[in-house]
């Protein structure tokens, strides 16, 4: 009993300072796009689901500064970032593009876990190729995964870091962060990003894969630091 009330006062403590730095985020990318040749900024939204992240990040970046890129793997997602699309591009000025393939190392398929084994149904925001990603609830069945197509993140940046001076990054891919993250820093595209949002899923993971990816996240986070890019952690 006392670990779920501990549980539930740390989460809306971390909720409510990131808010904070929401705010401060969005006066200082609204100031920089104002300030840049380029007319907006990027935010680049990686796992979007059915759009709860892109709704709630758009009050603090607004279509008015950003165009959006919503990245979601999911193919029962899609007709829902559709209708985003559809409503909002109503205006236009606002520009919003959708990829239905998952973020990753590199450029192909692979196989998308969880929408079965998941109690969510096909639309849960738990699905991921990485197949520990969830090992905590459950073990990801093989044959009950989809094929999914996957593309280099580190390339799709550096090809938009010609038409953006400000760009912006929130990755929550359940797991897939990890090897994403790792990738951008090998080719050094994270420094081509102002502010990464980023949610580490260890802890979903058993104990094993856990202790592994809890020391890779704090690898990652020193190294983002240590270049003095903004990252904050996305939950």
């Amino acid at each position: 009993m006392f670990n779920k009330i501990f549980s539930s006062i740390k989460y809306r403590f971390k909720k409510f300072f990131l808010k904070i730095f929401l705010r401060f985020d969005s006066i200082y990318s609204i100031n920089r796009v104002k300030k840049s040749k380029n007319t907006k900024g990027l935010f680049i939204d990686c796992g979007s689901n059915i759009g709860q992240g892109f709704n709630m990040f758009k009050k603090f970046f607004p279509l008015k500064y950003f165009d959006y890129v919503l990245i979601e793997p999911n193919p029962n997602c899609l007709n829902y970032l559709k209708e985003i699309k559809k409503e909002l591009e109503q205006k236009e000025e606002n520009k919003i593009d959708i990829i239905n393939k998952a973020a990753s190392s590199k450029d192909g398929t692979t196989k998308f876990f969880g929408l079965s084994e998941d109690k969510r149904g096909i639309l849960s925001d738990g699905g991921s190729i990485l197949k520990e990603h969830n090992s905590l609830s459950y073990d990801a069945i093989e044959n009950k995964a989809i094929e999914v197509e996957t593309f280099s993140l580190s390339d799709f940046i550096k090809r938009k870091s010609l038409l953006y001076d400000t760009i912006i990054l929130k990755l929550d891919i359940e797991g897939a962060e990890y090897e994403v993250l790792e990738n951008l820093l090998f080719n050094k595209m994270h420094l081509k990003l102002n502010i990464i949002y980023n949610e580490f899923h260890s802890e979903y993971m058993d104990y094993d894969n856990k202790k592994k990816y809890n020391n890779l996240e704090k690898k990652l986070v020193h190294n983002i630091n240590k270049d003095k890019i903004k990252l904050r952690i996305w939950f």
